[in-house]
């Protein structure tokens, strides 16, 4: 129960979000660049990708969200990690989030209880997370909070690396989108970018 419009300017797009009532899932509108385990393909030739075969993922968005103050979002970087080309649902191995911004009682309640639980402070190219590790799903889910300003750049393998996957496995996709659980707000992108360096 949830109304999405995307639209597009000469030098920007994004999507508005109206969500008039909680639910235990979150709508998630987003911006793809790889393949999504449950889509049939991926949207560029450049992934999925062998992991020893990166040299860098890195991902740069120049972005705005603005909402009610009563909603319940999140600003989120989804990574999926696989160990087959094809990337299908069944192949996952690890899913990486990285949280840029929490709003709203239900997002910041499950940080609160994700960090309850166990926490390390990580530095990842000189900017801080609190990581967590996920205990829901059928794969390892790691959870990075951004605590310092906004980087200007996010380079992926900087987290592959820090969790030491294996080279073996594969990068899907990369994701930029709003986790929304309920509230009404405009996420305008100025600029987003995947840039993949072979090594």
């Amino acid at each position: 129960a949830a109304d999405i419009c995307s639209f597009a300017g000469d030098d920007f797009f994004g999507w508005f979000w109206t969500k008039r009532f909680p639910t235990g899932k979150p709508i998630y509108p987003e911006v793809i660049y790889g393949k999504k385990p449950w889509l049939s393909k991926s949207t560029v030739d450049e992934l999925p990708r062998r992991i020893g075969e990166l040299e860098s993922v890195i991902l740069r968005v120049d972005y705005m969200t603005v909402a009610e103050g009563y909603s319940w979002y999140n600003v989120l970087v989804d990574v999926w990690i696989v160990d087959s080309q094809d990337a299908s649902p069944e192949r996952i191995t690890d899913e990486i989030g990285i949280f840029l911004e929490v709003h709203g009682i239900r997002p910041e309640r499950d940080v609160n209880e994700n960090l309850r639980d166990g926490y390390e402070l990580v530095e990842i190219n000189g900017t801080t997370y609190a990581y967590v590790r996920g205990k829901s799903f059928n794969w390892r889910f790691h959870k990075f909070y951004l605590l310092d300003e906004r980087p200007e750049e996010i380079d992926i393998m900087d987290f592959v690396e820090y969790l030491n996957l294996s080279k073996n496995l594969y990068v899907a996709s990369v994701e930029f989108g709003n986790e929304v659980w309920m509230g009404r707000g405009v996420t305008i992108i100025k600029n987003i970018e995947v840039e993949v360096i072979d090594p």
